[in-house]
């Protein structure tokens, strides 16, 4: 696409222009510029311009190499939750959605702001709290919706790590660990949006723009359910395809797991329930941050509806036995649950035995 002849959208015609006016004239205020975003994703395109030149070819490319790298952290997160097998397929599908391909030569904002969720996500997963606060901090300097991620960050995180000999300590600890790259990306925000003596800051124009003040009307339920659902249908380009998202949350796997696939339905149905019930904009780049969730949990029900569950099956530091029990057939061992095994089961070294 940042090859072709394809004209701006409007929204990315001003992002554009607020990008140039930094790039050729050092304004990185932008006092009288009606600005409703945080500044990161702007002064990425005017890195682009200072760097190729104030090109169409040059505003496109950072959301392209924020496309690139969301596919290489997803495939990590995927394989952190579910195993090889699942991070192939989510990449794999990911990389081939139409939906992310419309967007993945933009200047959206959409493509930077699904990239650090996914970061953040992955750095809880593995238990470095401090680096999901940065790349969560980044998520918000991008656009304020990064807001949502903050439960879905901090329950992967929890139920990924948490030990049952954890005490109050060890959950604040994170949580603080969390925290503090957030307070600070806060304040370098509010001294910033101070310095522009705007007439109306960046967060409240944002709200005044994007936020609304009711629920839907009677009539407007089957339209707006209607587009949101034909969004959806181009995450994966065949929407009966969606429908195996709802397989993982209700699989009897590892309780961790089955814990992070709830976890990652809940957050994403929650999301798409207010997008369709409070009168939102029904914008289709809304759904861009959460479509690798959505394609993660396709692709971990695809693979255990066409086959047995991978075995063994990863979860961050913690793999089934690969060795089945003897009264259980060797080709399914691996899909149970340590517990119904018998009381033999135990947590030793990072794997149920």
């Amino acid at each position: 696409m940042g090859a072709q002849d394809v004209r701006f959208h409007p929204d990315e015609a001003l992002y554009a222009s607020f990008a140039r006016r930094v790039s050729l004239n050092g304004d990185f205020l932008l006092s009288d510029a009606p600005l409703d975003k945080p500044p990161l994703a702007i002064a990425s395109v005017a890195l682009s311009f200072s760097l190729l030149g104030p090109t169409e070819f040059a505003a496109r490319l950072p959301s392209f190499f924020a496309s690139l790298l969301t596919l290489a952290s997803l495939y990590a997160l995927a394989r952190r939750l579910y195993g090889t097998r699942t991070a192939l397929l989510t990449t794999f599908m990911l990389a081939l959605s139409p939906f992310d391909l419309a967007f993945a030569a933009t200047v959206f904002l959409d493509p930077l702001l699904t990239l650090w969720p996914v970061l953040a996500c992955l750095a809880a997963s593995r238990d470095r709290w401090l680096l999901a606060g940065v790349a969560f901090a980044l998520a918000v300097a991008t656009k304020q919706t990064a807001v949502l991620f903050v439960p879905l960050i901090i329950l992967l995180g929890l139920c990924v790590n948490a030990e049952k000999g954890w005490r109050l300590r060890n959950y604040l600890t994170r949580l603080l660990n969390f925290t503090i790259p957030i307070l600070i990306a806060g304040i370098m925000l509010i001294l910033w949006s101070t310095a522009r003596a705007a007439p109306i800051d960046f967060w409240t124009l944002g709200a005044i723009n994007n936020t609304p003040d009711r629920l839907i009307r009677a009539n407007e339920i089957i339209p707006r359910l209607g587009r949101w659902l034909a969004y959806l249908a181009n995450a994966t380009g065949f929407a009966p395809l969606l429908f195996l998202a709802f397989i993982p949350p209700v699989l009897r796997t590892h309780i961790r797991q089955t814990l992070v696939s709830i976890a990652l339905a809940t957050f994403t149905l929650g999301v798409l329930l207010a997008y369709w019930l409070i009168a939102f904009n029904t914008y289709d780049r809304y759904v861009h941050p959460l479509v690798p969730l959505i394609l993660m949990l396709v692709a971990h029900g695809t693979l255990h509806l066409t086959s047995c569950p991978p075995n063994p099956q990863p979860l961050g530091n913690r793999t089934f036995n690969p060795e089945p029990p003897q009264h259980v057939p060797a080709n399914c061992g691996g899909a149970l649950h340590p517990a119904l095994h018998g009381s033999g089961a135990a947590w030793s070294d990072g794997n149920w035995r």
